[in-house]
């Protein structure tokens, strides 16, 4: 499913405009996308909660501006029609990134996944963004953000004919896409095989977005209204550089702390817990699994979400609701679905997305526990 007719013309021909070789039009047309894009979040948000199995993709046109290829930008020269020219990709992965702010669990995942299966994007715009900034060049100085806010660009500010300018919006963008994509931006950093470039990007990101993320993430979890998730506990401590939650199930406590790496995102969250499940009477295949789910969620979405996934686990646990009998875990993963789909013989529940994981990498249709026809 994709944008109503008439807002997928009208974002269409705005998209269009991105490619615009005056300034105004472009920053002005992002802004007019930007209030399109947080609409049509908004109408997926809730078609999504009156239906579960419902997907979203971002449109086709704005696929096409994020295909661009822009290796051959030269930084160095700085011509002014070719600032323009990349004025006009970096507006549309912003535009991208806003598709993933105040969006559903689901609708990241949707979205996350689509990015990725256009596999070489994503990893061109991390490349076009170090090279504007320097990062992972013999000789070269990067660019110095520690004297700007790279959480906030007034993009109607921008001043083209100012390399610091430039510098700066790319610098946001990195910035952007490290808060909504950092699955993805992790993955390009471990699967790169230029160290160099890597080692440099870790140094760069450690030093000027890393304790700003974290900052981000503890606040979300701060501020964010958790009176439904009763007998959860969540403490954040000053430092910002761990959140610590517990649940509270009659004289047990179950506890789960999760720390972030001085490289976040790009190296994974320390999930750990000081009590295990047993003080609870959980099994440890259980607790091990709704350890790992919360970690993935954590390092592909929020910690906030994953903190969620945490509790809903642990809650419809003690209210008798069968775990999938693949993953252990009551929450899907993936989609955050319940089990849904049993075995006629014995009885066993899984989630679909892992039943469809086990059909497709067994090369069978048999039950995964039993071994009879499904």
């Amino acid at each position: 499913m994709e944008f109503p007719q008439k807002l997928l013309m009208t974002f269409a021909a705005t998209i269009r405009l991105l490619d615009s070789r005056d300034v105004y039009v472009q920053t002005r047309s992002y802004q007019m996308l930007a209030g399109l894009t947080a609409l049509n979040v908004q109408r997926n948000s809730v078609q999504i909660e009156m239906d579960s199995s419902a997907s979203f993709l971002m449109s086709s046109a704005l696929m096409e501006s994020l295909e661009k290829d822009f290796g051959d930008f030269d930084f160095d020269e700085y011509r002014h029609q070719d600032c323009v020219r990349a004025l006009g990709y970096i507006l549309s992965w912003l535009v991208a990134a806003d598709h993933l702010k105040d969006a559903t669990y689901q609708l990241k995942s949707d979205y996350t996944n689509q990015i990725r299966e256009h596999k070489s994007v994503f990893d061109n715009v991390l490349l076009f963004i170090f090279h504007v900034l320097g990062v992972g060049y013999q000789d070269v100085t990067p660019f110095d953000l520690s004297k700007w806010d790279v959480t906030e660009f007034h993009i109607e500010a921008l001043d083209i004919s100012e390399r610091n300018g430039f510098s700066l919006l790319c610098g946001h963008l990195y910035w952007r896409l490290l808060q909504t994509f950092p699955g993805l931006s992790r993955s390009w950093w471990s699967n790169s095989k230029n160290r160099q470039l890597t080692k440099a990007v870790e140094t760069y990101t450690e030093r000027y977005f890393s304790p700003l993320l974290a900052k981000w993430e503890t606040q979300a979890v701060t501020v964010a209204d958790l009176s439904a998730f009763d007998e959860m506990a969540v403490k954040v401590p000053k430092t910002a550089s761990e959140i610590a939650a517990s649940y509270q199930i009659d004289e047990a406590k179950l506890e789960i702390t999760l720390r972030f790496p001085s490289a976040y995102p790009l190296r994974q969250i320390d999930v750990d817990s000081p009590t295990g499940g047993r003080v609870a009477g959980v099994q440890e295949s259980q607790w091990r699994a709704w350890m790992l789910s919360t970690g993935i969620i954590a390092q592909n979405a929020s910690i906030l979400d994953a903190l969620k996934v945490w509790h809903k686990n642990i809650k419809l646990h003690f209210e008798g609701l069968e775990e999938c009998a693949i993953c252990y875990s009551v929450v899907g993963v993936i989609d955050r679905s319940l089990p849904n789909k049993s075995c006629k013989t014995c009885k066993n529940k899984f989630h679909a997305s892992c039943l469809f994981k086990w059909i497709r990498t067994s090369g069978n249709t048999q039950c995964p526990l039993c071994r009879t026809e499904m």
